[in-house]
């Protein structure tokens, strides 16, 4: 269970061999020093402790360790993903080596303790001796020196440990061993043993442990110039077949930072999300409707395949995710062709009634079929908040599917792979509403292709389909 590479653990995804330790410190603003480690602490602090999002605080953290070298900020972001990434292994190791457990920790202890536990477990390019002595430096700086004794004794014996614990969990059977093996919660891999089978369920649930490939779309009026640029600077690209301007890209340093970002002419979107679009059959003249559209990937593949015709109609409820959608639409160049407005996809809205070919219905959902990408939703979904996300989903469909044309096209997807948010729902719209299934194997590349496109639905699980967790169903809105 040893992790031998790391790599950058930026949001790219972009791989570097790893680099032994090295510590580089940078003098804050107050005076303190910022370390990967104390970065690293910190982002994990506010996710795990606080709450926040996890691509938030890691872009917070590359701001304010700017003056890192590149070999710290790839040390910071590994320790920062890999420890969200074996929480729960990490907490049960710990566990057994504590004589208080992590749950009754104080909250920067058990911080410290889990990201140290990780290097120690995981990280054999950081010496345990320096891993350690980090540890209980940064304890000592936050003023928990009176604990530096009780750390130094538990990591210690975990070191000495580690090899007997990690071979007694990965032996561990059922659902119990599979939650130690993936750091999911034993609910999540029985429900998904369930749905899937043991085998199915592990490699889903075992792709959180990696990181997803960097893919997108080029939006460029030139695009071969954006290749140009990339073969200049060294970027890696390959293109994917079947789907319209579509790339995978590795070998930078920064996404962010990708003048193509930023400028908008390559906007990142996972192949899943691109197979949605492609499904609803868009043709020029449409008028395509997205009620849940930010960041707003959906909408510009839809205005790309209108090919300057048609209209697409933009929205969210949400005023922060509205000036998302809106940015990234104008950075695309493409304010004429899609309308942005604030728009709550649960309310009904008689102005717009009958006026769709195509609805993309993309609901709110739990999120576990992107937890390549957001690590921290294993630990926050819940059956009960699951569960509870079934009502909003069908609130939502029923305030849409009116805007339909009779003989328009419907879209309803989730990035998800609970059964109950997507193939239930998929029964329970094909026996409330005037809907029949369309097949779509036609529309999306051979390899997405299989039985159930063919009955109008795809599922796509992680670690398996080589995307993010998916769900596609398409309807016809049946004419009077």
């Amino acid at each position: 269970m040893t992790e031998r590479r790391y790599g950058t653990g930026r949001p790219d995804g972009s791989r570097r061999n790893a680099r032994p330790e090295v510590r580089s410190d940078v003098a804050s603003r107050s005076g303190t020093a910022v370390t990967a480690r104390s970065l690293a602490a910190r982002g994990l602090r506010d996710v795990l402790e606080n709450g926040e999002k996890s691509h938030v605080v890691l872009a917070s953290m590359y701001r304010d360790g700017e003056r890192l070298t590149d070999a710290d900020r790839r040390l910071m972001t590994r320790l920062f993903e890999g420890t969200l990434e074996r929480l729960l292994l990490l907490d049960h190791l710990l566990d057994r080596v504590c004589s208080r457990p992590v749950s009754r920790q104080k909250p920067y202890l058990r911080t410290v303790m889990r990201m140290t536990a990780y290097q120690l477990c995981f990280l054999d390019s950081v010496p345990p001796y320096a891993a350690v002595s980090e540890a209980l430096r940064l304890l000592e700086q936050h003023g928990l020196s009176g604990l530096k004794g009780f750390a130094n004794g538990c990591l210690r014996s975990l070191q000495r440990q580690k090899e007997a614990l990690l071979e007694a969990a990965e032996r561990t059977e059922g659902p119990e061993g599979m939650s130690l093996r993936t750091s999911a919660p034993k609910w999540l891999c029985e429900r998904l043993t369930a749905s899937y089978g043991a085998d199915r369920a592990q490699a889903v649930l075992s792709a959180s442990l990696t990181r997803p490939p960097v893919t997108g779309r080029l939006v460029s009026p030139d695009p071969e110039a954006v290749l140009a640029s990339w073969e200049k600077q060294g970027i890696g690209y390959n293109r994917l077949e079947g789907l319209p301007d579509a790339f995978e890209i590795d070998g930078f340093d920064r996404l962010d930072r990708l003048a193509e970002i930023r400028n908008g002419s390559f906007l990142v979107q996972d192949v899943s999300s691109m197979l949605a679009v492609l499904s609803a059959g868009i043709r020029p003249g449409m008028t395509v409707m997205d009620p849940c559209a930010a960041p707003g990937g959906k909408s510009l593949l839809a205005a790309r395949l209108l090919d300057g015709s048609g209209r697409v109609i933009s929205g969210d409820k949400s005023e922060a995710k509205l000036r998302l959608l809106r940015e990234n639409v104008r950075r695309a160049g493409m304010e004429e062709r899609i309308a942005c407005r604030v728009w709550d996809a649960s309310v009904p809205d008689p102005a717009l009634a009958g006026q769709a070919d195509v609805l993309l219905l993309d609901v709110p959902c739990s999120g576990l079929g992107v937890l390549r990408r957001k690590k921290e939703i294993k630990y926050r979904v819940t059956p009960e908040s699951a569960a509870e996300l079934i009502g909003l989903q069908r609130q939502i469909a029923a305030a849409c599917l009116e805007r339909v044309r009779p003989g328009g096209q419907v879209v309803y997807s989730t990035c998800t792979v609970l059964p109950e948010e997507n193939i239930r729902q998929r029964e329970w719209l094909l026996d409330r509403f005037p809907l029949r299934p369309v097949p779509f194997s036609d529309r999306i590349p051979e390899r997405f292709r299989r039985e159930s496109t063919q009955e109008g639905w795809l599922q796509l699980l992680p670690g398996i389909d080589e995307t993010d967790g998916f769900f596609i169903a398409v309807f016809e809105k049946e004419k009077a």
